[in-house]
């Protein structure tokens, strides 16, 4: 097999990229072992509130009790294992449903399907409780548009009041930000002041925090 580079130009490349290589893992390190959100809501900076997160798992759990009022219903509906064999008479599931409110782990080991159907449902209405929504992003890109900037500027501080109210108040989703417009020539004035002011505004109402 013909080959034009020689032992020595490979090895010096391979120096070359070697150091490139580490260079770019310092910068981009592997994904971290910390929690990752398993999904981002996006909404226009103008609408953002405080209280935003608690309000969609409002009417998350609003939905959920009209169309699935209980794990029964739920496991059919998603199609979870076994869910063809959990009782449909009402009588049968309330025995069911107490034995597992009392016993969940004996259950589980006659009654699988039960118990998946259980966990499972509790699981959600409990998150959507707590926490539903992971990642919320303030949004003064697409989700926004084009506005005039004076009025650009008031959405950036009134949307850094409602994050410092909710940071006092303890309601904001557990991983939070804003979305800018891009750096390019056309945006990059634009960008950068949307960024500043929300963070000057931010660190004053909340004391850098």
């Amino acid at each position: 097999m013909k080959l034009t580079l020689t032992p020595d130009e490979l090895n010096a490349y391979y120096g070359e990229l070697h150091e490139a290589n580490a260079a770019f893992k310092g910068h981009y390190p592997a994904d971290s072992s910390d929690r990752q959100p398993v999904h981002t809501v996006y909404g226009g900076a103008n609408l953002f509130k405080a209280g935003f997160a608690a309000k969609l798992g409002e009417v998350a759990l609003k939905t959920l009790e009209t169309y699935a009022p209980n794990y029964h219903v739920f496991a059919r509906v998603l199609g979870l294992p076994g869910a063809e064999t959990l009782p449909s008479n009402p009588i049968e599931l309330d025995s069911l449903t107490r034995a597992l409110e009392s016993n969940p782990e004996q259950v589980r080991e006659i009654k699988q399907a039960a118990w998946l159907a259980f966990t499972v449902y509790n699981r959600v209405v409990k998150k959507l409780r707590s926490e539903p929504i992971e990642d919320n992003r303030i949004d003064f890109e697409d989700g926004y548009g084009n506005r005039p900037d004076d009025e650009e500027d008031g959405h950036a501080v009134a949307a850094a009041d409602e994050v410092a109210r909710g940071m006092s108040e303890n309601v904001l989703s557990p991983f939070l930000g804003i979305r800018i417009k891009t750096f390019s020539d056309e945006c990059k004035v634009r960008s950068i002041r949307t960024l500043d002011i929300f963070l000057t505004r931010l660190a004053e109402k909340t004391g850098s925090r």
